[in-house]
């Protein structure tokens, strides 16, 4: 990645980033700080016009379209103009030239047709405008030979050259000028489509639409002046006298196109229908295969988690926009730091390779790690490492590791917040005076603290855990506390009193109160119980029973006695009066009157 900045004597100047890659001889360059060709004359001409600096960024041909989809460049020289293409990039109204595509071959070849390439193997340009075109072709043919994608023309011409391919499709411009350098590769009669050669812009640049402007009024003042630089570049480069808009020989190219383009449709007016058929399939397949490559990089960019890609070295190659949001860097300054720069205290890039040699050995890493962002700040994260390889155009594997990483910091929080929680707990566990335990559903004991364990005479919950807490219960009592643990397990608080049986061989009445402890179905999954020695209290409530007891029957001996007396006295009365009546029936008077005479009113 190299970057020059071309200086004006303009006080204040725009900053253009240019997408520079090995297209001789419309864009090319031998060093990276000095590209050459006729889009950068017009180019720089255009710059030092309009107050515009150039940075030039140079990447092969696939990198510079993915860099001009992302933003990350401003424009893209001597690209063909497609529909497709105009989706996501800004077009100029005006074209530098028009190219088309021509099948080479290794000499000797007897590659002459387009049927002659059955079972062949084709090299192609990734990402070239020509690759749609050539496939629809040798569709029409019920053609299938093998296709292999290169990075660039040289890389083709090479192919050609060492025998790998048998032909290769590189545009004639390319062509003309290079074919030359690899005197075993010659020009077939092949060439189809013909595309217009522009100038490409972001579209997510806020300026693309003015710089679009100005390069379509320079290029239309420039192609009406036969003496200007347009003219002048291509005498220089293409090594003809092309002084029209079009060039002369354009039309007699079109027309033999358009002539091999009726002798297809004539020889194949009876494949018609099965010709329709396979494009619509093809179509289809393109689709399918653009839906899919949409839909790979929107899992990739919109992931909640931060991807990483690294090379065998570590080099990171890529990074989803997630990364970005949380460190603040860019993929360029990512490679461009050094790697302390993004770890935490305490970790080093020596560790960080470590854990990458041994994903790429097939063993994949999980690990946490401290990160720093941008400003410095640090914060944990849970990093997996995983390997993969793909296959490149050479037919070589070339190793990558995946380094899915996530920001822990909530997480990390959450598990203080939950440390703290289990040491409060703890701390009321084992300091609490009262007996607290902790049972499966079932009864079976999962922990008692010290206090319980004084209580049933034990020193250690070692011999009781596992076991149920029936077996202290008093046998009297067995069956209300298993009503007890029921109405625990329907969900319900719950208390009892009821005697324990200690393992010192006491006698205690307790009190306990429980609760069940639920997941958050609702599952009853522990119970917590706070059990108290009441046998003081029972004592002091049984002899106080006794008390009242007795008092109440001391009570009832006294009603019991004066219920006696009453029935006395009246039997005494009825004696009395019976006498008092053999008197007066004997004709004596009493001398004195009735003791037991009741008083009126009474």
């Amino acid at each position: 990645m190299s970057f020059i900045s071309i200086p004006l004597v303009v006080a204040k100047e725009a900053t253009i980033t240019v997408g520079v890659y090995q297209n001789p001889p419309l864009v090319f360059y031998d060093d990276p700080q000095r590209p050459e060709g006729l889009f950068i004359d017009l180019l720089k001409y255009i710059a030092r016009k309009e107050n515009l600096r150039l940075r030039y960024r140079a990447c092969n041909w696939s990198e510079c379209l993915g860099l001009l989809k992302k933003g990350r460049i401003d424009i893209l020289p001597a690209i063909a103009y497609s529909k497709q293409r105009s989706r996501w990039a800004l077009f100029t109204d005006e074209d530098v030239i028009v190219n088309w595509a021509v099948i080479c071959r290794k000499k000797g070849s007897n590659i002459n047709s387009i049927p002659d390439l059955k079972g062949k193997s084709v090299a192609i340009l990734k990402d070239d405008v020509y690759t749609e075109p050539f496939v629809d072709l040798i569709t029409s043919f019920e053609l299938y030979p093998g296709i292999q994608f290169f990075e660039s023309y040289e890389e083709i011409f090479k192919a050609l050259s060492e025998g790998k391919v048998d032909a290769g499709v590189v545009n004639r411009l390319y062509e003309a000028i290079n074919i030359n350098r690899f005197p075993s590769v010659e020009a077939t009669p092949i060439v189809f489509s013909p595309v217009k050669i522009r100038f490409a812009l972001s579209k997510k640049s806020k300026t693309s639409n003015a710089l679009k402007e100005r390069l379509d009024r320079n290029l239309l003042a420039l192609k009406q002046d036969e003496q200007s630089i347009y003219y002048k570049s291509i005498d220089r480069w293409l090594g003809v006298p092309e002084k029209k808009v079009i060039p002369y020989w354009v039309y007699i190219v079109i027309g033999g196109l358009l002539g091999v383009l009726i002798s297809f449709l004539i020889a194949n007016l009876y494949l018609r229908r099965r010709i329709k058929l396979t494009t619509e399939e093809l179509i289809e397949r393109y689709s399918e295969i653009g839906q899919m490559r949409q839909y790979l990089e929107a899992i990739f960019q919109n992931s909640p988690d931060m991807i990483f890609v690294h090379d065998e070295t570590g080099k990171i190659v890529d990074i989803n926009h997630r990364v970005e949001e949380t460190y603040g860097f860019s993929l360029e300054e990512f490679q461009n730091l050094p790697p302390e720069a993004m770890m935490g205290k305490g970790f080093t890039p020596k560790m960080a390779l470590k854990r990458l040699r041994m994903a790429l050995d097939g063993k994949p890493q999980d690990f946490e790690w401290v990160a720093k962002d941008r400003k410095g700040r640090e914060f944990p994260v849970e990093v997996r490492l995983r390997p993969f390889e793909l296959t490149l155009q050479d037919g070589t594997e070339k190793r990558y590791v995946l380094a899915i990483v996530r920001d822990i910091t909530e997480k990390k929080q959450n598990e203080e917040r939950i440390k703290k929680s289990e040491q409060w707990f703890k701390t009321i566990f084992y300091e609490e005076p009262e007996c607290v335990k902790i049972t499966k559903p079932d009864g079976t004991l999962l922990d008692m603290n010290p206090a319980g364990l004084k209580m049933i005479g034990l020193e250690s919950s070692d011999s009781l855990k596992g076991k149920q807490c029936l077996l202290i219960v008093h046998q009297d009592h067995r069956e209300e506390y298993q009503a007890f643990m029921n109405e625990l397990l329907s969900g319900k608080n719950a208390s009892l009193e009821y005697r324990i049986k200690g393992f010192d061989g006491s006698v205690k009445w307790v009190e306990t109160h429980a609760t069940p402890v639920k997941d958050e179905k609702g599952n009853v999954q522990a119970i917590i119980a706070v059990t108290r020695d009441i046998t003081e209290k029972r004592h002091y409530q049984e002899e106080l029973e006794r008390k009242v007891k007795e008092r109440t029957e001391n009570l009832q001996s006294i009603i019991n006695s004066l219920s006696q007396r009453e029935v006395r006295m009246a039997e005494l009365k009825e004696v009395i009066k019976k006498l008092r009546a053999q008197l007066l029936e004997a004709g004596l008077e009493p001398l004195y009157d009735d003791p037991l005479k009741e008083t009126e009113g009474q």
